[in-house]
């Protein structure tokens, strides 16, 4: 009971010290004398920026020719043993987006920039993903692979 008489005194002195100072002292000062008695202001919440990771990214080719037989994006000259996945991008960056996923993923890229060709390759923005890649009889699978990593279905 001692205690917390002595310590209510203790308070009071020091508010009035504090009252007294901001009559004749700058505000400064007394912001600075509040500041070592007053809790500290808690650090607003750090928010990290959102960031699609790369398994979420879809991508847009606007050819996707293959292949595989059971897929609408069989073609028959890119079958047999010619067997290869072919996709043409509308932009520069999304087609290296392309290729760096794919590569990241363990799959070689084959044919891109093909100086005369009329189409996407002649403009560098096509690339093929040969079926020698995998072994023979394995090819459907790698085009289903390219389809998922690139969430193309």
């Amino acid at each position: 009971m001692a205690f917390k008489i002595f310590f209510a005194a203790l308070q009071l002195v020091f508010v009035s010290q504090l009252a007294l100072m901001a009559q004749t002292h700058s505000p400064s000062r007394l912001e600075r004398a509040l500041s070592e008695i007053a809790p500290p202001k808690p650090e607003p919440p750090v928010v990290e920026p959102v960031v699609k990771e790369p398994e979420e990214e879809k991508f847009y080719p606007v050819e996707h020719l293959s292949g595989d037989r059971s897929h609408k994006s069989y073609r028959r000259d890119h079958g047999g043993s010619n067997y290869h996945d072919h996709l043409a991008f509308r932009t520069k960056p999304e087609y290296n987006r392309a290729i760096l996923k794919l590569r990241s993923k363990g799959i070689r890229i084959g044919s891109t920039f093909r100086a005369g060709d009329w189409g996407y390759h002649g403009l560098g923005l096509a690339f093929d993903i040969p079926g020698s890649n995998v072994p023979w009889g394995q090819e459907v699978a790698q085009s289903q692979r390219i389809r998922k990593i690139l969430r193309l279905d």
